[in-house]
């Protein structure tokens, strides 16, 4: 008598009412979409006095089934990282909606560190975008969007799941705090020494130790800076076709390739903090060692030198880290537990591909800070 299309049919029961026989079912589709009950033609069924009769004509019933609710998108935060007090914008994209009524009150804010004191407030943009905006934060950290459940409808009724941002990281302001590794190519007093290869069967990919901020892969681009905060590496002046530059080692294949540069700072300079970003183009760094000298005078010494003191634990892994329109962020911080007053620098790289590409070990930027 029924014949059914994406769904199962469970007859609950029936009874006889005057000359009809009433039937209650209960249809369980299968997923969501159209579902037909079709009632067959000449089906044999019963007539009201006991007797039998053939249905004369077919009926259809058609259901539309929809069990998901609208769909919730939430961007990266812009910009992904800043100082303390700046404010971080996220996009929120509804779709297959019919209602969206996105509250401050639906948006809870999950933080880490020393952050506090932060406002949300929302715009509309267009009937389906919305964008979030976080400001006025104190402390230092990260923070995430975590939007309730419920902040968009469906036709028929179906409610929106909330949603989990990814975070944006506040940093200290350290506008005061000078880059002292930065190269006399963009308004310092530093340069690129040497580079070369401590240890394995790499080389150096690009060895110019002069060549201008926008070249791509040379070891000069290291040191090339514009910002004096140790969270950003920034490319203003340059661009973001240029966010090439910086040291460039090839391992061929030799994964125990140990990369390493001399800097030197021009003058003895007392130092607490260094700052390490990745490159982003073919390979990565993961790990970095750095060593001072106590000599101030010429020439710099030599990378065999015995009286090379390290200043961290050991070969210290690197972050992946990110780059958000012309900036990368959340770089390497080595803070040193008693700073070091020196004049030449050497920093070893290695790529154990843990990251990506193993083929090539790259730097984007090496900062300094004082204590």
């Amino acid at each position: 008598m029924f014949i059914l299309e994406n769904a199962s049919l469970q007859i609950v029961d029936s009874e006889l009412v005057g000359k009809e026989r009433r039937y209650r079912l209960e249809l369980i589709p299968d997923h969501d979409g159209v579902v037909s009950l079709h009632f067959a033609k000449n089906e044999l069924g019963l007539n009201g006095e006991g007797g039998t009769k053939l249905f004369e004509d077919s009926n259809t019933l058609i259901f539309n089934v929809d069990s998901e609710g609208p769909q919730l998108q939430i961007s990266n935060p812009s910009p992904m990282s800043a100082i303390t007090g700046s404010s971080f914008t996220w996009t929120l994209t509804y779709s297959d909606f019919s209602e969206v009524s996105l509250q401050a009150s639906d948006i809870s804010l999950q933080r880490t560190g020393t952050v506090a004191n932060c406002s949300v407030s929302i715009s509309t943009v267009s009937a389906s975008v919305r964008t979030v905006t976080v400001s006025s934060c104190t402390g230092s950290g990260t923070v995430r969007l975590q939007v309730a459940d419920g902040t968009a409808r469906d036709a028929v009724g179906n409610l929106a799941a909330g949603s989990l941002s990814n975070g944006a990281t506040l940093t200290p302001t350290l506008s005061t705090t000078p880059n002292l590794m930065k190269s006399v190519l963009s308004g310092g007093s530093a340069s690129v020494a040497e580079i070369g290869v401590s240890s394995g069967g790499g080389g150096v990919y690009n060895g110019s130790l002069n060549a201008p901020c926008t070249y791509s892969w040379s070891a000069s681009g290291t040191l090339c800076d514009d910002d004096t905060y140790s969270d950003f590496v920034s490319d203003v002046i340059w661009g973001n076709s240029y966010d090439r530059t910086g040291s460039t080692w090839s391992t061929y294949g030799d994964p125990t390739t140990v990369g390493y540069l001399i800097v030197d700072l021009g003058a003895a300079r007392t130092i607490g903090s260094f700052s390490v970003f990745q490159m982003f183009s073919d390979g990565k760094v993961t790990h970095v060692q750095i060593f001072a000298h106590s000599s101030t005078a010429d020439p710099y010494p030599a990378q065999a030198d015995g009286a090379w003191t390290e200043l961290t634990a050991g070969m210290t892994q690197v972050g992946a880290q990110t780059l958000v329109d012309d900036r990368v962020t959340d770089p390497l911080r080595v803070n040193l537990v008693t700073p070091v007053s020196t004049r030449y620098l050497k920093i070893h790289a290695k790529n154990d591909g843990s990251l990506g590409n193993p083929s090539y070990i790259e730097i984007r930027s090496v900062k300094a800070f004082a204590p």
